[in-house]
């Protein structure tokens, strides 16, 4: 190949990267991608303050059942290549993708981020910096956790003083009624109810007759 020919391919293949080069850098520019590592921290935390819960309210479910959620993202994959709307996204998308999760086994509640933690950190295993976000859950309702058996939820039983509807089934009994249904179903539930409590109830309160004027 004549030199005049290496030449110009040359400079054809030295235009082409320069130009792709400045495609390049005139699109970071205009999107605005994030460069420095600090920078994505910052956004994060700006991002999360409003979805945070009042430390005032918080405060009144200390005790609640809570759920603590982690995720990473690979700050090399993210510099250059994220810019302040696309890394937000990815922080909803995560937060969303967490509350799913806890949802999936646990929808008896409503679930509120009370706390976090935010870092840049060393992977080990995978031999590189990651900005971890861990995020702690709190069920603001103070419900119990959903039981499961084979995969199904347990019903939630609720626990009631059965000495204290047994006293008023009982003042029901005492009132005058000339309902034969209701006299037989009131002493049906004050026997049931006395066998359940390992109670004697040698004979079943006599439902009055309403007296005829």
């Amino acid at each position: 190949m004549s030199s005049i020919l290496q030449t110009m391919k040359t400079r054809e293949a030295a235009n082409k990267v320069g130009s792709l080069a400045a495609s390049q850098k005139d699109q970071i520019v205009r999107r605005n991608f994030i460069l420095q590592a600090g920078r994505f921290v910052e956004i994060a935390r700006e991002h999360l303050a409003p979805k945070m819960t009042p430390r005032d309210l918080s405060a009144e479910w200390d005790g609640h059942r809570e759920r603590l959620r982690r995720v990473e993202w690979p700050l090399q994959s993210l510099l250059g290549n994220a810019d302040e709307e696309l890394w937000t996204n990815i922080i909803d998308a995560s937060l969303a993708g967490m509350e799913k999760q806890i949802r999936n086994s646990q929808n008896n509640a409503e679930w509120r981020i009370t706390e976090y933690d935010l870092a840049i950190s060393q992977n080990v295993s995978r031999g590189q910096q990651v900005i971890e976000l861990g995020v702690r859950w709190v069920d603001a309702t103070g419900n119990e956790d959903q039981q499961y058996r084979d995969g199904k939820p347990i019903s939630v039983s609720v626990k009631l003083d059965s000495t204290e509807i047994t006293d008023s089934v009982k003042a029901l009994a005492e009132r005058d009624t000339d309902d034969p249904e209701l006299k037989e179903l009131l002493k049906s539930l004050i026997a049931v109810m006395a066998v359940r409590e390992g109670a004697i109830l040698p004979e079943a309160p006599k439902v009055k007759s309403k007296k005829k004027a």
